[in-house]
């Protein structure tokens, strides 16, 4: 092998480190030569003489194309010392030392033998990619070490052109081996001006003529999806036959032969239009030229939905570095971005982990097929998120793929079966349960499965009308991408490849056939059944789901129950749109999912009536409603509670009184919380349960509701001692000078008395009421306010001679004595008094 590669300055570095640390970090630059070098280097040195290396692969293209580089450097044939695996395709023999493999390969290897046997070193490559898959299996790895090969622990070698180095190191407590990389210098040429990401595709073809008329080399172009590259086809194809340039597509969804014929060279200029399979791990051969529309495609998984939907979204600045890195693997080359130079610095650094915006259920079944449910037991670099984890298992429940023993899920023996098929979970259930039937015949079954997993884009149709659409075009590249699931799934070739579109509609015309493809598809999409939520109009009809969502179907239909199968939805938007659907009936729905269907008694207020329905439901969708059974103390209480809860205390009967108590109540509280019960209303909604609930039992009507003792209810909050202590020491009225009782006012921070100033003459302290001072609001014999004071000695000596100066003319009938501290308090007026 050379050894003018960088990487070959840092390989003594890394095997020590290896030798010293369970994990190692491994981050070299494009052209360092680490994914071919590495592998091949380290299986010939001491320390892996005995056993085997495994290194995973992105994808199936990079893991072949990376074994035979490798075997090539051996001079040997791939399946010697160098093999691979990947899905539908194994090439390794009894003395091969390393298995270049997909993630997905090395998933199935840790359920079948969770001490790996034999292997030494895993290698987890282009980890930057941050794939589901990759986090699952270092932490799987990592709780392996701990938990069997504490001893003789498999080694982790992290490897990756872009880590983010210090999430990295921080979260695997190890530093990181840097290699610097070997490319040829790269010029990069930009839009003038900005451009929406609905824009950049329209300028994709243009930049590509562009790229070939001026410049030498092969190109390569980055699209999001193969809608995409079929679109860019088209507008390319008469400009290449002009030309005689040869024009490829690249992307994840062909078989291996056809990705190896669009990496073939050619003597023909080449435009190969690839997906983001491109980015890392290939070496193409020609390429200087790269076009980047600068645009991604990732699964998010909604919430709302409970499903995973594609998103497009703008590359990040990693994701754009590595795409311009292929222009210069091989000589000088050019990129050409589908944006401006403005817009290049607010792309985000490095994109989101598949584990932050993924559906949790993939990996949660695989934990659980592992023997564990709880994601705590494992060291993650990003941990799943609690509530979307609890998500994922409750899914899962539902699809009656795990039921809990004990305190730990388990999988049931539909989950078992589930397991071992090439398939998501609920797809898996579902053709579990078309297997089990005998209405529908299996190839019809795995056309029908393998199309929904393809999520093919629709405008909107039925399924059987898409699924008929399919068939009968055996050109589409859907047609061929589901032809290799079914013959997957039925493993007989013969399966997949004899099928008419009249077989089909006339085997699903048959009334069990349809009933069947129901039920099994409700058993799989149980949140996605909807319900006619209004009458059709205007050419549309909309149903609610049980998810919760509501949609939209744009044409006008009589089925009043609908399975959704696939919708397209914005976040600007409250309704989905309603892109595949099939038919139900309302029979099925309830036989099928009768675990999750629910029947619940619940009140409500009208005409001053509490009346009773019995509402049964699927999640958040109602599917019927009656007349209740009579009202029992149990319901009254709970449609008196939520009342309460929604209308707050002034939902109660409430007077002066209540107003006065709940006062006081309060400033105990304000003044002593340590000693007096809280009464804010928050607190009070949350304990209603506890207090209010016993004087509910029989309140059906808004008469008795009306009824209710409110202040005996408020007193109730309180024991019998506080009660007396309440009385005492937060008095609801004071008795003044002139023998009148007062009601004292608690609704501010202090208590305040209003009480008419005659009634306090002689009067020096009314006293503090728990360490409080009280306002006392002197009132003029009229009622008005003369003055507020907390310290009558003070008013007595430097405020009331100016009052009674300007109040003894206005009210003469009253008295003013000159000194009011020896006056005689009163409520009368001096002719009263007199008598």
């Amino acid at each position: 092998m050379t050894s003018s590669l960088p990487i070959y300055e840092r390989l003594p570095d890394l095997l020590e480190q290896l030798k010293e640390q369970e994990i190692t970090l491994l981050s070299a630059e494009p052209g360092a030569g680490k994914t071919t070098r590495v592998p091949v280097w380290l299986q010939q040195q001491t320390l892996f003489a005995d056993s085997r290396i495994l290194m995973t692969a992105p994808r199936r293209i990079a893991a072949q194309a990376s074994a035979g580089y490798m075997a090539e450097l051996l001079q040997e044939k791939i399946g010697n010392t160098i093999g691979y695996r990947v899905k539908g395709d194994t090439c390794v023999s009894a003395g091969t030392r390393v298995e270049i493999i997909t993630t997905g390969v090395l998933l199935r290897m840790l359920q079948s033998d969770p001490l790996l046997e034999g292997i030494e070193l895993v290698i987890l490559d282009e980890f930057h990619e941050r794939t589901i898959e990759s986090d699952l299996i270092l932490a799987m790895l990592r709780q392996m070490n701990l938990l069997y090969r504490e001893d003789n622990p498999v080694r982790i070698l992290i490897m990756s052109a872009t880590l983010a180095r210090d999430e990295l190191e921080q979260a695997l407590a190890t530093d990181v081996i840097f290699c610097s990389g070997r490319t040829f210098p790269i010029e990069h040429h930009y839009l003038k001006n900005s451009t929406r990401l609905s824009e950049r595709l329209d300028k994709v073809p243009e930049l590509c003529e562009h790229a070939l008329t001026y410049h030498d080399g092969d190109l390569l172009c980055f699209l999001p999806g193969i809608y995409e590259i079929e679109k860019t086809r088209s507008a390319l194809e008469p400009f290449c036959n002009r030309q005689g340039y040869t024009l490829r597509a690249l992307h994840g969804q062909q078989k291996l032969t056809e990705q190896q014929q669009a990496l073939s060279p050619s003597t023909q200029r080449r435009i190969i239009l690839a997906t983001s399979i491109a980015e890392t791990s290939l070496t193409i051969e020609g390429i200087t030229l790269v076009v980047d529309s600068g645009l991604a495609r990732e699964a998010r998984f909604d919430k709302k939905t409970g499903l995973s939907q594609l998103h497009t979204r703008s590359v990040t600045q990693a994701e754009a570095r590595q795409r311009a890195g292929r222009a210069g693997r091989t000589q000088t080359g050019h990129v050409f971005r589908c944006w401006s130079e403005e817009q290049h610095p607010l792309l985000a650094s490095q994109s989101e982990p598949e584990i932050s915006r993924q559906d949790l259920s993939p990996i949660s079944f695989q934990l659980i097929q592992w023997g564990s449910d709880d994601y705590q037991e494992f060291d993650w670099i990003t941990p799943p998120e609690q509530t979307r984890w609890q998500s994922a298992l409750t899914q899962l429940s539902r699809l009656r793929l795990i039921e809990k023993e004990g305190h730990q899920y388990q999988l049931t023996k539909d989950g078992q079966q589930a397991a071992r098929l090439p398939l998501p979970a609920h797809l898996a259930k579902a053709w579990l349960r078309l297997s089990d039937s005998e209405q529908v015949p299996q190839h019809h079954a795995a056309w029908l499965i393998a199309m929904l997993q393809e999520q093919s884009k629709t405008d909107g149709s039925d399924l059987l009308t898409a699924l008929e659409m399919i068939i009968s075009q055996p050109g589409l590249p859907l047609h061929q991408r589901c032809r290799r699931t079914v013959s997957q799934l039925t493993r007989s070739a013969s399966a997949s490849g004899k099928i008419s579109s009249a077989d089909l509609i006339q085997t699903m015309e048959q009334p069990q056939a349809q009933k069947a493809l129901q039920a099994a598809l409700i058993s799989a999409f149980p949140l996605q059944v909807a319900r006619q939520s209004a009458t059709p109009s205007n050419g549309k009809t909309l149903f609610k789901l049980a998810n919760g969502r509501q949609a939209e179907l744009s044409q006008a239909v009589d089925h009043h129950w609908l399975l959704v199968l696939q919708t397209r939805s914005r976040t600007d938007q409250e309704r989905d749109k309603i892109t595949l659907w099939l038919p139900v009936e309302e029979s099925i729905i309830f036989r099928t999912l009768e675990h999750l269907i629910s029947t619940s008694s619940h009140c409500q207020w009208q005409d001053n009536r509490l009346l009773n329905h019995e509402t049964t439901t699927l999640e958040r969708l109602e599917l019927s409603q009656k007349p209740g059974q009579s009202l029992s103390a149990e319901l009254c209480i709970q449609a008196g509670l939520e009342r309460f809860i929604q209308g707050g205390l002034k939902a109660l009967p409430w007077d002066e009184h209540c107003d006065a108590l709940y006062q006081r109540l309060q400033f105990a509280y304000r003044q002593q919380p340590e000693h007096w019960p809280d009464v804010s209303e928050d607190t009070l909604k949350q304990t209603a349960q506890a207090w209010l609930a016993p004087y509910l039992n029989d309140v059906s009507s808004q008469k008795k509701w009306q009824q209710l003792p409110t202040t005996q209810i408020l007193v109730s909050l309180l024991s019998w001692d506080k009660q007396q202590q309440l009385t005492q020491s937060v008095p609801e009225y004071f008795t003044a000078a002139s023998g009148r009782r007062v009601r004292l006012d608690y609704s501010e921070h202090r208590p305040v008395m209003h009480v008419k100033l005659q009634e306090m003459f002689g009067t020096h302290d009314v006293g503090n009421i728990l360490n409080s001072e009280v306002n006392i609001s002197l009132l003029s014999p009229a009622g008005r306010p003369l003055a507020v004071t907390a310290s009558l000695p003070t008013f007595w000596r430097d405020v009331y001679p100016e009052v009674r100066k300007e109040m003894r003319g206005r009210y003469p009938k009253h008295p003013w004595p000159e000194d009011p501290i020896t006056a005689q308090a009163t409520h009368k007026t001096n002719r009263q008094l007199k008598k």
